[in-house]
């Protein structure tokens, strides 16, 4: 009978224990968006503010694809604009394997050269986005100079987008600036989540009359 109760307490020690360390992942986790996001607003409070009139992230869609853009700059005091980090995906249920672009750019009035982007880290793993001089981005009708990654680093770059992790952009502003800046990863982690939302959203009749589905 002793033995019994001592069986039973053992693996009601050892529930209790597994179940204190999930609960512990969890509270981590949380604690860590609320730390991240603290510090977004803060960059966005004390850092973004000496640029200006620095740009919001912008969202796009059509019928086809879904596009995000995110405006970002380099330097902590006087910090300066650099460009724009775009992610342009089709839409899931119009594609099986939807294709997904990413690309840093410009608007008109700024020009990256080489080296204003050097490299991207996000996971721990580092990418070196190649330097075209004039590239045309002919969904979002944009021309000009921008920094590619090929189809497989995006395909990876989407997936760590999806998994919440954030970005460190590494470049030159000049001559002689080099800027090290962290961004926020807000493309998966926002109650709407209006970037999956149009990705994974439901087929409209006329996608379907596209798809040649009756309904």
């Amino acid at each position: 009978m002793k033995a019994n109760i001592d069986i039973g307490m053992k693996i009601n020690i050892k529930t209790d224990f597994k179940t204190s360390i999930k609960t512990a992942i969890i509270m981590a986790i949380k604690l860590k968006k609320k730390i991240r996001a603290i510090s977004f607003s803060l960059l966005t409070i004390f850092g973004l503010s000496s640029c200006g009139d620095f740009p919001e992230y912008t969202f796009i869609q059509s019928n086809d694809y879904c596009a995000m853009s995110f405006p970002f700059a380099g330097g902590v005091i006087g910090r300066q604009y650099v460009g724009y980090f775009r992610v342009i995906s089709t839409l899931q249920y119009m594609d099986e394997n939807p294709s997904v672009r990413i690309l840093i750019n410009g608007p008109s009035h700024i020009d990256l050269e080489p080296g204003s982007v050097q490299k991207i880290i996000i996971n721990d793993k580092v990418y070196r986005p190649k330097y075209i001089s004039s590239h045309v981005e002919g969904q979002l009708q944009l021309w000009g100079p921008a920094f590619l990654f090929t189809d497989e680093e995006s395909k990876e770059i989407f997936e760590f987008i999806k998994d919440g992790n954030d970005f460190r952009f590494i470049g030159r502003v000049e001559v002689g600036h080099q800027y090290d800046t962290d961004i926020y990863n807000y493309f998966y982690d926002s109650e709407s989540e209006p970037f999956r939302d149009c990705i994974n959203r439901l087929l409209e009749p006329k996608d379907l009359l596209k798809l040649g589905i009756e309904r």
